[in-house]
């Protein structure tokens, strides 16, 4: 489930992303890692992704009246995938020392505009506080870490991939 903000959001006009496709090469990048990480048993698995703007008949006089089923999309999904394109990346650092508080301490303006929209924040508390439909089964097809831990106990990681 990719749970992001919208590039250009608007009417009729609105768009994730922008002309050069960045915010999709971040997502392709962060599938390929996360793919590479060799998380699942099988050595041939596929991805499946759920991103509003494709999943979602944008073409409706309104297109998040389909989102009603928010909860049913969610519970399907094992991860929670936030791409944070940053083209400002340059004019911030990391925290010289360890973090302590990622949400406040990840600098990047796109990140910190993400948790100011209503409609990013359900999405990521619906996820946080929705179990992974079938979860046992579901756990099985990982490798022991991270992922299958958090959904043997209800919930699923989200990570947070950005360009810095």
């Amino acid at each position: 489930f990719v749970s992001h903000r919208w590039l250009s959001p608007g009417a009729s006009d609105g768009h994730p992303d922008n002309n050069e496709g960045g915010k999709h090469a971040l997502i392709v990048e962060a599938v390929e890692k996360i793919r590479g990480a060799k998380l699942m048993k099988a050595a041939d698995w596929s991805v499946a992704i759920w991103v509003d703007f494709g999943c979602v008949d944008q073409d409706l006089e309104n297109p998040a009246a389909e989102l009603n089923e928010l909860h049913e999309i969610i519970a399907q999904a094992d991860v929670v995938l936030t791409p944070v394109y940053d083209p400002g990346h340059d004019d911030w650092d990391y925290p010289t020392r360890f973090w302590k508080d990622e949400y406040a301490e990840y600098l990047a303006a796109p990140f910190q505009e993400y948790w100011g929209r209503a409609w990013c924040v359900l999405e990521a508390m619906s996820a946080a506080c929705m179990p992974v439909r079938l979860a046992a089964e579901r756990a099985e097809a990982f490798e022991d870490g991270a992922i299958k831990t958090a959904i043997l106990n209800g919930r699923r990681n989200h990570i947070v991939y950005g360009t810095k």
